[in-house]
């Protein structure tokens, strides 16, 4: 897990953007304290078997942006990159030694700045669903599609992920990726978990991770 700390990122990030607003930057409306106090907590994860601990040394340069995308012929507004890099993020690891990661990453902006940013971003959203594309640099073969998991928050997008690993395209890395906004503040929740081959059963499930989304969401007021 540890040879690809930026997967649940730069793979699993449904993030996708081919323009931007030339909007001035958003301006904070909750404090970093109340950003900390909205993440998941283990106590969360009671639910998910694997023995959930924090990753320590996570510092914000590991987050990335909202609006990376590993999606082909995608080009990316350096100025949306920029508003939606997060302000803090949590990762747990599992203890029992599975090849699994969840992450959960937060920011807050101005709220209609942030709705136009999100509108561009889930609205490009269709160029990679359904189609297996080809991961520039790294070869995987990669392939998602849109998931159901309601009215969450202000505005909201998820989908499921699923990488196969080159040269022989088995081992297979599976997950699922969300983003949702409730007023000023925007979450991205990611989970992945590599398998053996194509035909291994996930351990996380559409309504788990739906579950799991619901409650981040919660701690958002939303």
């Amino acid at each position: 897990m540890t040879r690809r700390t930026g997967w649940t990122v730069a793979v699993l990030a449904l993030a996708l953007t081919a323009c931007g607003s030339d909007a001035a930057p958003a301006t904070s409306t909750v404090s970093p304290a109340e950003l900390k106090a909205m993440l998941l907590t283990v106590d969360d994860l009671e639910g998910i078997d694997g023995g959930w601990t924090v990753k320590a040394d996570t510092s914000t340069a590991d987050l990335g942006s909202l609006a990376e995308s590993p999606c082909p012929d995608v080009a990316l507004d350096q100025q949306l990159v920029a508003r939606l890099k997060p302000t803090d993020g949590v990762i747990f690891e599992p203890g029992d030694g599975s090849l699994r990661g969840i992450q959960q990453l937060i920011l807050t902006g101005n709220a209609a700045q942030l709705k136009l940013d999100l509108d561009t971003v889930f609205g490009n959203v269709e160029s990679c669903v359904g189609v297996q594309y080809e991961v520039p640099d790294s070869g995987e073969k990669v392939e998602y599609d849109l998931v159901d998991v309601g009215e969450l928050g202000d505005q909201r997008s998820a989908a499921t992920i699923t990488a196969f690993e080159p040269p022989e395209f088995t081992t297979t890395w599976r997950g699922h990726t969300a983003i949702v906004r409730v007023g000023a503040v925007a979450i991205m929740l990611n989970e992945f978990e590599i398998l053996k081959s194509p035909d291994e059963k996930p351990t996380m499930t559409d309504e788990m991770f739906t579950s799991l989304l619901t409650e981040a969401v919660s701690r958002l007021g939303g």
